[in-house]
């Protein structure tokens, strides 16, 4: 292995990676005890990442190295391997050498007999010396770094394949961060027309309100000359001024948890920004991720008080036209709602002069059954000065239908008092500095 250059050693990673996908799908095949939906429900994911993870034997061999990515064949990672093989209750050494030998070992009655021996390797010639080799060559094949090693807790090394789905242009949607802007239309209208192609497309998914709409590029490792998974982000910050805030950085996949961490750099603004989002449990229709909702730690935009602050974003495969449901609905979860949602009784009605103003037949039955808060009362709906809705309540609505719930919720959350942001204060930081610092009394 030492001297292999990094293609050879890529590629020798690839073939064992399918090599493992291969005896965990024959395993599977001849395990009558065990199966994919109780590991996905053990594992907590869903069940066609198992599906994905391994090969059946009636596809084994028309698959390798050179044509894995045609047949939309995505690499397992050791950290995955791991936990199917815990499932299953055998170690990937154990589940690869029964998968060399399995012209003899034809069902688990001959494997259960080999477990059972004291030596289970001195039945077969020379494989105890063959399972040592292969127990070196799994962690010589999985450590490119220490970041593909089993102790690793975070993955940053960009030819795992755990980052093969992340791969590609994201637009990126967040609210302004000033007070005199969040939750408001822009006053004045720009030209969307443009010779430059760069600021033709930013335009393009720029909205007439203060949510703005940025590109994110995920490279993959023909990008990377550091093994890293580099990333580019930028955004008009003014439209009519045609003022673009660029912005570069790292992006981190954790080996433990669902958690993506993404750190932008801007040395023009003299800024840092963090997001934090989740993997996404894709089904076997889609081989990249459409869309998540990050958190996004960063600073004020205002430029004379900025302070540090919190937001959501929401990251999606496709733009979101205005003027959509969907827009509507990327609108309403930008909002930092909980699972209750807080609406007065003045928001309500302009939600339901709104609904007035819609030929939407859906919004009009719940205009028809809910025609103010009071109609919404009940065991969980307490009417105050502002009626505090559990999520769920919406969703046990039975005179409306699954569509008409769902944009009630909507309409709900447009209309409800959560902030689009959430700031420090450095009168409060005054405040509490004052009082640490205070004589005893």
């Amino acid at each position: 292995m030492g001297n292999m250059n990094n293609s050879d050693e890529w590629r020798a990673q690839v073939k064992f990676q399918l090599q493992i996908m291969k005896a965990l799908g024959w395993y599977f095949t001849i395990n009558k005890r065990a199966h994919k939906k109780d590991a996905a429900s053990q594992m907590n994911v869903h069940q066609s990442l198992i599906s994905q993870a391994t090969i059946a034997p009636s596809k084994a061999d028309k698959i390798d190295e050179s044509n894995y990515k045609e047949n939309n064949i995505r690499l397992i990672s050791f950290s995955r391997a791991l936990k199917i093989c815990d499932f299953l209750d055998v170690t990937i050494e154990d589940v690869l050498y029964y998968y060399q030998h399995r012209n003899s070992l034809v069902n688990m009655t001959e494997i259960d007999k080999l477990q059972n021996l004291t030596n289970k390797f001195t039945n077969f010639e020379s494989c105890q010396e063959g399972s040592i080799q292969m127990t070196k060559d799994i962690e010589s094949l999985f450590k490119v770094d220490n970041n593909l090693s089993r102790t690793s807790n975070l993955i940053s090394d960009v030819r795992n394949p755990e980052f093969s789905q992340w791969f590609g242009k994201y637009y990126c949607y967040f609210s302004s961060t000033s007070s005199t802007e969040a939750g408001k239309r822009r006053n004045e209208t720009f030209d969307k027309s443009s010779d430059n192609e760069e600021m033709k497309e930013l335009l393009d998914c720029s909205t007439s309100d203060y949510i703005f709409c940025g590109i994110l590029d995920i490279h993959d490792e023909s990008k990377s000359k550091d093994g890293l998974c580099h990333v580019d982000f930028k955004f008009l910050s003014n439209p009519k001024k045609r003022r673009i805030k660029r912005y570069s950085g790292i992006l981190t996949l954790s080996a433990q948890t669902k958690a993506v961490f993404c750190e932008l750099i801007s040395n023009d603004q003299g800024e840092k920004t963090y997001s934090i989002f989740e993997k996404q449990d894709l089904g076997p229709e889609f081989s990249h991720v459409q869309c998540c909702i990050a958190m996004v730690l960063t600073y004020s935009s205002k430029c004379h008080r900025r302070r540090p602050c919190c937001e959501r974003m929401i990251i999606s495969r496709k733009m979101i036209k205005e003027n959509t449901r969907e827009y509507d609905t990327m609108k309403a979860y930008l909002l930092m709602n909980d699972n209750k949602i807080r609406i007065t009784k003045r928001k309500y009605g302009e939600l339901i002069k709104e609904i007035e103003q819609s030929t939407d037949q859906d919004l009009q039955s719940i205009k028809q059954y809910f025609p103010n808060l009071q109609s919404l009362k009940g065991n969980t709906v307490k009417i105050e000065e502002c009626a505090f809705i559990p999520e769920s309540e919406i969703y046990n609505l039975h005179l409306l239908t699954d569509i008409q719930k769902q944009k009630f919720e909507v309409l709900l959350r447009l209309y409800s008092i959560a902030p689009w942001y959430c700031k420090t204060k450095a009168t409060k930081t005054d405040m509490l500095f004052e009082l640490l610092n205070s004589p005893r009394k």
